[in-house]
C-alpha cells in the first residue's frame, strides 16, 4: 500500500509541475473560503473609462478619487453623481495627490520664462479651491519639482529635484507648516526620504524607503534618519500598534509582533498593492484580481473576502471598521458598509447549568489560539444581556472558541465557563462559522462567593526547552469539595489573586488554552494569606478536536490553513457513517491522517484512532521540519483522499 501511494504521489507531483501554478493556491483559509461560497458585502458604486490611482471619503457623502489625469474627481452626496473640482494651474504634476485628514495635497511645478517654481497645493474642501502650502523658485536654465514622498498623519515628507542637489522639506502638523530638513548623506544602513511611512507614536516612525528596505525612526536619537531594519522590495508600511508592524512587497506580507526586531512572511495568491488599519485588530488589504483580505486579529491571520470585480485594486479608504472604499485602476470604485460581509454573528443564551435560569452582568468573547505563538487571539466580546442572550456581531469566519466570564470579581455567582459548559478548555467545542449561529448556548457554572478575608495568591509560568517565561490569561479556579468558590486571571507578569476564600482544604486549578493544567491543595485557616502558589505550566501540541456534532453527509478532506504555513497549520475533514466502514448503526469507524514529504516518505502521523461521524480539526506543527511541498491524507474504510501544502520558514 505504501508504495502504490509513493507512485500517486510522484504522478501528482508531476501534474503540478506541468499544469503551472494556475491550480494551486498559495493563500488560502481554506478550501470552503472560495469566494463563490462567502456572502459578498462590497458592492460596485462607479466604474470608470480613466484610471484611478487613490482614494479618500472623508464621510460617506463627501469623497474623491485622484484619476492620475485630473487631480480630484469628487462626490458630494454618497457617489450617486460626481464631477471634478477646480485644477490649479501647474505646467506639470509629482507624486500624484496625497489624501492625508481633510486635506488634499498636490505637488508640481510651473515654468514662466526663466523662472521655475516647485509648488506645493493643498486643498481642505476636497478639491474645490486650492492654496499654495509651499514653493521653491529657481532662476533660468533648470527646471524645479515638488516631489511628495510621504505624508502620513501629521509627518510628511517633501522633495525639491531640478539637476542641483536635492533640497527637502518635512513637516510635523499635517502639512501647514514646512521647514527645510537638511539633506545629509545619511549612514551607511540608512536612509533619509521614505516613499511610505505610519507610526502609532510620532516618536517611532517606520518607512520604506524607493522599494529597498523597511527603515526606522527614532526621534531626537537617529536625527531624522530611518535605520534599515529590513532589506527587501517593500512598497507600504503599516504600523498597527506599538509592537505589530506590517509591510508588503509584491505578493508577500511581512509581520512583526515585536517592532521589527522578528519578522515573518506569508505569501497571497496575487501582487498585494494597499494596506490599511481603521482600528487595532480590523485590517484589510487590497491586490489584483479583484482581491481583498480582512483581519480582525491585527494581521495574524487574514481571510478572503468575495468582490464583484477582477480589477487591481490599488487604494483604500476605511471610515471604521465596517465601513469603506476600495478603488480599481481600471475605473472601479467599490463599497461596503458591512466589513467585507463575511464576519457572521454568534447568538445564545448564557444560563446557569444547574437551574438554566438566566445569568446576567458578564461578557460572552470569541477567540482562538495563536498555534504558533501560544497567545490567546480575541476576535469578538458582547455583554450578556437581563435575560441572559448575548450577540457575539463580528465573528470571523475562523475556528474559535466561546467563553462567558463574569463582570466583578467579588459580585460574581459563576466562574468562566467554555462552550457548552466546562472549565476546562480541552472538552470545549470548537465553532467554524460559515453563516450566522444561532442557540449557542452556554452552561455557566455557578460559584457560591463569600466573604471571608483570606486568599491565595501566586504566579503562573510557562516551560518551554529553552527558558521559563510568565504566562498570561491563565484562568485560576479554587474549589471546596465539588463547589467552586472564586474565580480569577493570571496578568501579563503571570501574577494572580483569589480573594474572599473560605477557610478549610481547597484545591487551585490552573488551566490555560494551550498549555497542560495543574493543581494544588492549600489549607485556608482564618485571615490567612497564602502565597507564592505556584504553577508550572508546559505548552502542548493542540490534537484532534470536533468542531461539529453534525452528522455529515459525506467524506471530506479541506485544504489546511493557513497554506503556506509557518511553522503550524490546521487540517479540517469530516466523516460520516452513511458509506463504509460505519455501516447502517454509524456507530463509529477507524480514521488515519498522515503527512508525507514530497518524496512520499511518511513524517507524521496525526490522526491514528477511532472516531464518530462529525466535523473534526487537527493542528500539524511542523517547527522541526523544512521548508518545502508536502502532503497529507485521509483514510477511513474506503474512502481515501490526499491534499497539498507548502511550509515557507
Amino acid at each position: 500500500m505504501k508504495k502504490s501511494f509513493f507512485y500517486s504521489l510522484l504522478v501528482l507531483i508531476c501534474f503540478t509541475f506541468f499544469s503551472g501554478q494556475s491550480n494551486y493556491k498559495s493563500f488560502s483559509a481554506s478550501e470552503n473560503n472560495s469566494t463563490s461560497k462567502l456572502s459578498s458585502g462590497w458592492t460596485t458604486i462607479l466604474t470608470d473609462t480613466t484610471k484611478f490611482v487613490s482614494v479618500y471619503f472623508k464621510t460617506e457623502n463627501l469623497g474623491c478619487i485622484f484619476t492620475g489625469t485630473y487631480p480630484v474627481k469628487r462626490t458630494t452626496n454618497g457617489g450617486n453623481s460626481w464631477g471634478y473640482g477646480i485644477v490649479p494651474y501647474l505646467t506639470g504634476t509629482d507624486g500624484g495627490v496625497y489624501f492625508n485628514g481633510s486635506d488634499i495635497f498636490m505637488a508640481g511645478y510651473n515654468e514662466i520664462g526663466s523662472l521655475h517654481y516647485g509648488i506645493l497645493f493643498r486643498s481642505s474642501n476636497m478639491g474645490i479651491n486650492w492654496d499654495t502650502a509651499d514653493y521653491f523658485t529657481k532662476l533660468g536654465g533648470v527646471s524645479v519639482h515638488y516631489i511628495i514622498t510621504s505624508i502620513f498623519k501629521n509627518i510628511g515628507y517633501l522633495g525639491i529635484a531640478g539637476g542641483y542637489e536635492p533640497i527637502w522639506r518635512k513637516t510635523n502638523n499635517g502639512g501647514y507648516n514646512w521647514y527645510i530638513h537638511t539633506w545629509i548623506l545619511p549612514p551607511s544602513g540608512s536612509f533619509d526620504y521614505p516613499s511610505s511611512i505610519s507610526y502609532a507614536d510620532t516618536n517611532v516612525i517606520y518607512g520604506v524607503a524607493n522599494s529597498q528596505s523597511i527603515g526606522k525612526c527614532v526621534t531626537g536619537v537617529t536625527n531624522g534618519h530611518f535605520n534599515i531594519i529590513k532589506y527587501g522590495a517593500f512598497t507600504k508600511v503599516c504600523v498597527v500598534d506599538s509592537s505589530n508592524i506590517i509591510a508588503l512587497a509584491g505578493s508577500k506580507m511581512i509581520k512583526s509582533t515585536d517592532a521589527g526586531i522578528n519578522w515573518d512572511s506569508t505569501i497571497f495568491p496575487v501582487r498585494l498593492n494597499s494596506i490599511s488599519f481603521p482600528d487595532l485588530n480590523t485590517g484589510y488589504m487590497t491586490g489584483a484580481q479583484g482581491k481583498i483580505f480582512k483581519s480582525t486579529n491585527k494581521g495574524a491571520t487574514w481571510i478572503t473576502q468575495a468582490t464583484p470585480t477582477t480589477d487591481s485594486l490599488v487604494d483604500c479608504c476605511f471610515l471604521n471598521a465596517l465601513t469603506g472604499y476600495v478603488i480599481g485602476y481600471n475605473g472601479t470604485l467599490l463599497k461596503t458598509n458591512n466589513g467585507g460581509g463575511n464576519n457572521f454573528t454568534i447568538s445564545g443564551f448564557v444560563r446557569y447549568s444547574d437551574n438554566n435560569q438566566p445569568a446576567t452582568d458578564g461578557y460572552v468573547k470569541a477567540f482562538k489560539l495563536d498555534v504558533s505563538t501560544g497567545n490567546i487571539i480575541i476576535f469578538d466580546s458582547a455583554q450578556i444581556q437581563n435575560d441572559g442572550s448575548y450577540t457575539l456581531s463580528n465573528v470571523p469566519q475562523d475556528s474559535l472558541d466561546i467563553g462567558v466570564y463574569p463582570n466583578s470579581t467579588t459580585n460574581n455567582d459563576w466562574v468562566i465557563t467554555y462552550y457548552p459548559s466546562t472549565t476546562y478548555w480541552q472538552g470545549a467545542t470548537t465553532l467554524y462559522p460559515t453563516g450566522n449561529l444561532t442557540n449557542i448556548n452556554v452552561g455557566a457554572i455557578r460559584l457560591t462567593s463569600t466573604t471571608n478575608n483570606n486568599s491565595v495568591n501566586g504566579k503562573v509560568m510557562r516551560l518551554t526547552d529553552a527558558q521559563i517565561g510568565n504566562l498570561k490569561d491563565a484562568v485560576l479556579y479554587a474549589k471546596s469539595g465539588n463547589t467552586f468558590v472564586r474565580c480569577g486571571v493570571s496578568d501579563g507578569n503571570g501574577v494572580y489573586h483569589l480573594p474572599s476564600l473560605p477557610a478549610g482544604n481547597l484545591k487551585i486549578i490552573c488551566n490555560r488554552i494551550g498549555f497542560t493544567n495543574d493543581s494544588a491543595m492549600v489549607t485556608v485557616t482564618s485571615s490567612s494569606n497564602i502565597d507564592s502558589i505556584n504553577f508550572h505550566l508546559y505548552r502542548v501540541s493542540v490534537g484532534i478536536k470536533q468542531i461539529s456534532s453534525v452528522v455529515p453527509s459525506e467524506y471530506k478532506l479541506y485544504q489546511n490553513y493557513p497554506n503556506p504555513f509557518n511553522p503550524s497549520t490546521i487540517i479540517r475533514y469530516q466523516i460520516t457513517p452513511l458509506t463504509p466502514p460505519f455501516g447502517k448503526g454509524g456507530t463509529g469507524g477507524f480514521v488515519t491522517l498522515k503527512v508525507y514529504d514530497i518524496l512520499g516518505k511518511e513524517v507524521a502521523t496525526l490522526v491514528n484512532n477511532k472516531q464518530i461521524p462529525g466535523v473534526y480539526e487537527v493542528t500539524w506543527e511542523a517547527s522541526q521540519y523544512p521548508s518545502g511541498i508536502y502532503f497529507y491524507r485521509l483514510i477511513s474504510g474506503d474512502f481515501s483522499e490526499t491534499k497539498k501544502m507548502l511550509m515557507i520558514k
